[in-house]
């Protein structure tokens, strides 16, 4: 049993305090869950995504076969391009992953005018997708270690005029300078 401890809080001789014993220490609660593991290998950032929401690239340039879609994965993932295109143009990718399993996806909204025009070629990290560079790559070919694939099961033959058009581009690398190119085109 512990002892009584009188204290005198110092107003008069017989103003104390009387402390009593100490009581015993509560039982210990049961150990928690264990939180959830985190990401294994390295993590990188990137300024594309900002909390839930993509970062848009806007251009008001007219795509021509002078003028490309430039669709730099360090910059954006989505690209709309508000300028009528006046000619055929060149998709060109740019920091596409280089290392096997990792992938992009782009998105780019064309604005066709009364008269419509669609890409004729894709680079990848400045590799062309097609056999040619006027003529988009076959479905299923391989070419400069690019196999292209479309939505669909074939190439786009036209675009839509007096409307957006809306391209996805996912590259997805295989291997040291190989990737699989899947394509796709929506009207809007």
């Amino acid at each position: 049993m512990t002892t009584p401890r009188i204290y005198n809080t110092g107003t008069s001789a017989w103003d104390a305090i009387v402390q009593g014993p100490q009581g015993s220490q509560g039982v210990q609660g049961g150990a928690g869950a264990q939180g959830a593991q985190g990401a294994q290998g390295p993590l990188t950032t990137n300024g594309v995504l900002t909390a839930p929401f993509e970062t848009v690239s806007t251009s008001a340039t007219a795509l021509s076969g002078s003028t490309s879609a430039a669709l730099n994965a360090a910059t954006a993932s989505f690209f709309l391009y508000t300028g009528n295109p006046t000619a055929t143009y060149t998709v060109d990718i740019t920091n596409a992953p280089t290392t096997a399993g990792r992938s992009v996806t782009f998105a780019a909204l064309v604005n066709n005018g009364a008269t419509a025009y669609l890409p004729k070629n894709v680079t990848i990290n400045g590799v062309q997708a097609g056999a040619s560079s006027s003529v988009l790559p076959a479905q299923g070919a391989t070419n400069n270690g690019i196999q292209t694939w479309y939505q669909g099961g074939t190439a786009f033959t036209a675009a839509n005029a007096s409307n957006y058009d809306s391209y996805t581009f996912t590259v997805i690398c295989t291997g040291a300078s190989t990737w699989v190119l899947l394509l796709g085109q929506t009207k809007f």
